[in-house]
């Protein structure tokens, strides 16, 4: 084997450990903790008494334990005062069949939900196999057992092998399912954040040694004396509507120096395959107000009237509104700069709207999970003939 190949034997060698050690490393994120991890209602009286009272029943064999006979039962189930959540006596919901866990009933101020919970506790989980799966079908089927009239919840119930009792009815049974969807939901969500969260850690860790390296290589040092810093600014303010010889006259350069600056500023970013330079360039383009326009520089042009860029940055369904839109009118031949004056915006507010929602999504998970049933719904919506016409910022 000759030295390049060594070379690129070693090199895939390193990446192949890389990956490896960023699978290790995601997946750790998504199990969490192997210890319990205390809530801050573990840490109130009403918490620590639950706790010693739950070790106490494994201890003692959780047979000799009745929830509705332990002190803190309330089977009239009242809405407790939010205040007192911790300084009640702790009132502990084993299921009825399998190893499983236990609640604290008291831990809910809400009697109806308190009764839901211990309902879907003590009946155990359903056996049908529609409602084996946490997802968007599911929830909808359970949705429609809550909202279900009497009538249409027993013949629901039927149909779907829900469980009761002498405690409790298929209501209480379908909003325990319901709660419980919803818990699992919320632990499914942070297991897929901690996982972002991990991915998107390594990610800001190789792209650091990446700009590290560019800088130590000079793939960053200034260019006729115009930094990334100076060209992505004065990039971003020509975007910005401000006129080049306003720009040029802040930098100091005729116009051929700055067409020679600027080819070969997209040489290196063409030529650098770690993206770094791309990346220094994105950070500086979205915040140009820095380097020689630090000062103010070229005059920023004024907001769009009425706050329309700030308010679509506020609001994510609005964002997914105006997307759909766009997408349906492509498809009736209508022109999206057209779509987005409807809303106030222009193509740079655009830019920056989606540079501000696709940074969000990329450390929010719950933001990209609503996006599809948000596309589905205002698609639907605008693919109707003359939809949105009358909309008017």
């Amino acid at each position: 084997m000759d030295d390049l190949e060594k070379k690129l034997a070693d090199a895939e060698k390193l990446r192949e450990q890389k990956g490896r050690e960023r699978d290790a490393r995601i997946q750790d994120a998504m199990k969490g903790p192997s210890y319990h991890k205390f809530s801050d209602h573990d840490k109130t009286p009403q918490g620590q008494k639950a706790i010693d009272q739950g070790i106490a029943n494994v201890q003692g064999g959780r047979a000799s334990y009745d929830y509705t006979r332990s002190a803190g039962a309330d089977l009239s189930w009242p809405d407790l005062d939010p205040a007192q959540i911790g300084e009640l006596e702790p009132w502990l919901c084993y299921p009825g069949e399998g190893e499983g866990g236990w609640i604290d009933l008291n831990a809910t101020a809400s009697g109806r939900e308190r009764r839901a919970k211990a309902a879907y506790k003590t009946l155990g989980v359903p056996k049908h196999e529609a409602l084996q799966r946490v997802d968007d079908v599911t929830t909808r089927l359970i949705d429609s057992m809550v909202a279900a009239s009497d009538a249409e919840l027993n013949a629901m119930a039927a149909q779907y092998q829900l469980k009761k009792n002498n405690l409790y009815s298929y209501r209480d049974y379908a909003l325990g399912l319901r709660l419980e969807f919803d818990d699992l939901k919320r632990r499914a969500d942070k297991k897929a954040q901690q996982a972002l969260d991990a991915a998107n850690e390594i990610q800001k860790e190789e792209m650091g040694a990446n700009i590290a390296a560019a800088k130590s290589g000079g793939l960053l040092d200034p260019i006729q004396g115009i930094s990334m810093e100076d060209w992505a600014g004065a990039n971003a303010k020509i975007a910005s509507g401000n006129d080049l010889a306003s720009v040029l006259k802040v930098l100091g350069v005729e116009k051929p120096v700055w067409d020679a600056v600027s080819a070969e500023w997209m040489g290196r970013m063409s030529r650098d395959t770690t993206f770094a330079i791309t990346t220094v360039y994105g950070n500086a383009f979205v915040n140009p107000n820095i380097g020689r326009f630090a000062a103010g520089g070229a005059a920023k042009p004024a907001a769009p009237a009425g706050g329309a860029l700030e308010k679509v940055m506020g609001d994510f369904e609005l964002y997914i509104k105006i997307m759909s839109h766009q997408n349906a009118g492509a498809a009736q031949g209508k022109d999206a700069i057209t779509i987005l004056k409807k809303y106030g915006l222009t193509v740079n507010d655009w830019a920056t709207i989606g540079a501000h929602w696709g940074g969000k999504m990329m450390t929010d998970f719950t933001l990209a999970t609503r996006m599809p049933e948000l596309m589905q719904r205002y698609g639907a919506e605008f693919a109707k003939p003359g939809a949105g016409d009358d909309i008017d910022f």
